[in-house]
Order: C-alpha cells, then sequence, then structure tokens
C-alpha cells in the first residue's frame, strides 16, 4: 500500500508540472525612428538593439518605412495657356542594416508612388502659391512590409547592435504641354519613419505556480516516507 501511495504522488507530481508549464506563443519587440519635417534629401543613421537569442527563437524581422511630402512656392505663367497644370511629387525611401559584424546588406526597398496634384488653371504672368500641404499626400507613403525567415535573419540580427541607414528624398516636377513656359520656385520637405519588428517565438518557462505544487507532491511524498518509517519500525 505504502509503495502504492508513493507512486501515486509522484504521478500527481509529475502531472500537475506538466499542466502549469507556461506554452510558448509568439511575440514581438519593435524599433522605430522617426525623421521630420525636413528639407530634401535627409540622411540619418539609427542604432538600436539586436535581438537576444535568450528571449527565445527569432522567426522573422519586419520592415516598415513610410514617407510624406510636402511641396510650397509658386509657379509663375509665362505664356497664354491656361491649364490644365501638374505637379508630379514624386519620393523614395531606403534603410540599410548593418549589423555589429559589419555586414549590410538587408534594407526596405526604396521606391515611392508618384503623386499628382492638378491645378485647373493659372493665369499668364500670375504667379500661383503652391502649397501642398502633407494630407494631400496620402498616396505618397511606403507601407513596405518585407518580412526575412531563415538561419542566416537570425544570425544578422543576433550579431550584436544594429545600425539602420536611412535616406530619403523627394523632388517636385511640373508637368505642361511642350512649348509652355513658366518659372518656378518649389520647395519640398519630407517626413516619414522606419519600424523594425523582430517575431519570436519566447522560451518556455515554468509558471510560479508551478514550482509550488511540485514542492507540495514532495512535502506529501517525504510525509508518506516517514508514516511508512515509523510503520515498519513499530512491527
Amino acid at each position: 500500500m505504502a509503495a502504492r501511495s508513493i507512486i501515486r504522488v509522484l504521478l500527481m507530481t509529475a502531472i500537475v508540472g506538466v499542466a502549469f508549464q507556461k506554452h510558448a506563443s509568439a511575440d514581438t519587440i519593435s524599433y522605430t525612428a522617426s525623421f521630420g519635417p525636413t528639407a530634401s534629401p535627409f540622411n540619418m543613421t539609427y542604432t538600436f538593439a539586436g535581438f537576444d537569442p535568450t528571449l527565445g527563437t527569432l522567426n522573422s524581422v519586419s520592415l516598415y518605412a513610410d514617407e510624406s511630402m510636402t511641396t510650397t512656392g509658386s509657379i509663375t505663367n509665362l505664356s497664354q495657356y491656361t491649364g490644365p497644370w501638374q505637379i508630379q511629387l514624386d519620393g523614395g525611401v531606403h534603410v540599410l542594416f548593418t549589423n555589429a559584424a559589419g555586414v549590410s546588406g538587408i534594407g526596405s526597398p526604396p521606391v515611392v508612388p508618384a503623386k499628382f496634384v492638378t491645378v485647373p488653371s493659372i493665369d499668364p504672368n500670375t504667379p500661383y502659391v503652391a502649397n501642398i500641404s502633407t494630407a494631400d499626400l496620402n498616396s505618397v507613403v511606403l507601407d513596405a512590409n518585407l518580412v526575412l525567415v531563415g538561419e542566416s535573419v537570425a544570425q544578422f540580427f543576433e550579431a550584436g547592435p544594429i545600425s539602420g541607414n536611412l535616406n530619403a528624398g523627394g523632388v517636385s516636377q511640373i508637368s505642361v504641354p511642350d512649348g509652355v513656359t513658366y518659372s518656378s520656385s518649389l520647395t519640398t520637405s519630407i517626413s516619414g519613419s522606419f519600424s523594425v519588428i523582430y517575431n519570436y517565438t519566447p522560451t518556455s518557462v515554468p509558471e510560479p505556480a508551478s514550482g509550488q505544487m511540485i514542492a507540495m507532491g514532495l512535502t506529501g511524498l517525504i510525509a508518506i516516507t516517514r508514516k511508512t518509517r515509523r510503520r515498519h519500525s513499530g512491527a
């Protein structure tokens, strides 16, 4: 009977330990750097921590970059053509990452789609004041998600601090029919950000309650063992 009791306690202890083990689930760590509004072109370097492999297994790395543009200035029509006029806004943002080992080459796509702003008409020899706000440029945003999966990515981002070198720029161009003459003075400013997100599976760890239940099981086991010894010594 004593042997059966001991086995029963051991089984209960093992079952409780398994039941209260924390199951691993996906988790993320993110770093974000913002810039602007500033004159175009713009360059910056942002250093952030590499992934700590003691936290778990790195599954993938997501890279996001975006840019918005604002153009101000004036256009003066030097011909009899009145319109329509188009202002074409082209931008680009690119982030190149370099790890602590000096390895480079993983970066975000550099392309931002063009945005066309139509000016219905500009009277001859009359300056048109251009003030195209950021709110008008929602389509000039790069929301690129580049997910990199594989052993090489883990090696790259687990090699210590990472430097992200960002290059961003924007330019405004006037589009009119051939032969139309004009003068212009346009200034383009840019703003945006980029984010790096580590997607990983945390290392499984026992819950605090698991340790307590195991201790309770061991206490019961010790008590049964002592009781059994007393019975044998009394016999």
